[in-house]
């Protein structure tokens, strides 16, 4: 087999089974869960998984930093893409809700806030490796088009947990009759920015 063929098939079978443990996590939750756990849950052998990953922090650490590598990786694409500013946050607003339209993402999410207050080094985690990485991207993008008395990385901030913490109260709260579309959210909340942080002419 070409070793290109062997690092795929590897590739692959890595986000197996960190999608078997997320299954696991997210029902469980981190504390107790075991690997006995997530091998009954993907149908392989605990030597096969460390073959993979030497424990169940590094699996959920991975986890997590997959989730920041394709994060990061699409806000890449948008600094090479961006046509105006208002458009660029709008791209912003739609990678970040995407979490929540991805079921292994908002196991994620719900392991880290149910987890965090007992285990503190997730939330540190979660925090370093993506809201703290992707703040400092897009604020570095952001600097031209704000005045020079703002904080570019606090105010992208405030932008993502506006509506971060909008959509997990909403996620958490079934409130169907009174449940906000994304693009309505991202919408209002650029508003806001835009008038509070861009000036204009």
């Amino acid at each position: 087999m070409d070793l290109k063929d062997v690092s795929h098939s590897q590739d692959i079978r890595r986000k197996e089974i960190m999608e078997a443990a997320l299954n696991v996590f997210g029902t469980k939750g981190y504390s107790r869960t075991n690997i006995e756990d997530i091998t009954n849950e993907i149908g392989m052998s605990k030597g096969a998984i460390y073959q993979y990953f030497k424990n169940k922090e590094e699996l959920f650490i991975s986890t997590i930093r997959e989730t920041q590598m394709q994060m990061l990786f699409k806000l890449t694409k948008l600094e090479h893409e961006m046509v105006n500013i208002e458009e660029f946050l709008v791209e912003i607003g739609m990678v970040f809700l995407s979490v929540f339209e991805d079921p292994r993402k908002i196991k994620l999410m719900r392991i880290i806030i149910g987890e965090t207050p007992n285990f503190p080094e997730i939330g540190e985690l979660f925090y370093h490796e993506i809201v703290e990485k992707a703040s400092e991207q897009i604020g570095k993008m952001l600097k031209p088009h704000v005045s020079s008395e703002i904080d570019p990385v606090l105010s992208i901030r405030l932008f993502i947990g506006s509506i971060w913490s909008f959509v997990i109260f909403q996620e958490m709260v079934p409130m169907q009759d009174r449940k906000y579309q994304n693009e309505a959210i991202i919408k209002h909340a650029i508003h806001v920015f835009q008038h509070g942080v861009i000036p204009t002419a």
